[in-house]
């Protein structure tokens, strides 16, 4: 893990969608030697619904599974606001070029087939972990710049409202003075 990662107050937790037993176990097992919290789901309709209450910091998802393919998995996460942000790697044995671009179209970040080098898979993940990292520190920095600027933006405003108030106002009361000089001449 590296030191961004490692400095976060909590594990990366990564969702793994695998309907193949000893698959999903050799991924649980590779990555929580790395220091990673894992859920899972064996198919697509229970990855759907546990994704709906867990808030993984991104998907591994296999497309060949039963009921739900990964595919249809991803588009429906995409279009669902609290998770579409969150990063997709395909897992699996798909390894045509066509499947490639389908999956990286629907919005995946990456795409490993299967069988996979373990070292491969762990640095895939850890990149893409460290890029959306990167990203939410990234937003959460523009975010408190806007704040800075709207304070700021409004302390100058507030002096200078005072002046043209006051400016207005000697205006006003020169204008006045010379209305009761010229009547009284």
């Amino acid at each position: 893990m590296t030191q961004a990662i490692k400095s976060m107050k909590r594990k990366p937790l990564v969702f793994i969608a695998e309907d193949l037993p000893k698959n999903l176990q050799v991924v649980f097992n590779l990555l929580s030697k790395e220091g990673y919290d894992i859920a899972a789901a064996g198919d697509g309709r229970k990855a759907l619904e546990m994704l709906q209450k867990v808030k993984p910091d991104l998907i591994l998802l296999d497309v060949m599974m039963p009921e739900m393919n990964g595919f249809e998995v991803c588009k429906r996460l995409k279009e669902m606001p609290e998770v579409k942000d969150i990063p997709i790697i395909f897992l699996t044995a798909l390894s045509r070029t066509e499947d490639i671009i389908e999956g990286l179209e629907m919005g995946a970040v990456d795409y490993v087939t299967k069988p996979f080098r373990s070292k491969e898979l762990v640095t895939r993940v850890k990149n893409h972990l460290e890029l959306k990292f990167s990203r939410e520190a990234l937003e959460e920095s523009n975010a408190a710049k806007d704040r800075i600027f709207s304070i700021i933006a409004h302390d100058v405003r507030t002096p200078l409202s005072n002046l043209m108030f006051a400016a207005e106002f000697l205006r006003d009361s020169i204008d006045g003075s010379d209305e009761c000089l010229n009547k009284e001449r």
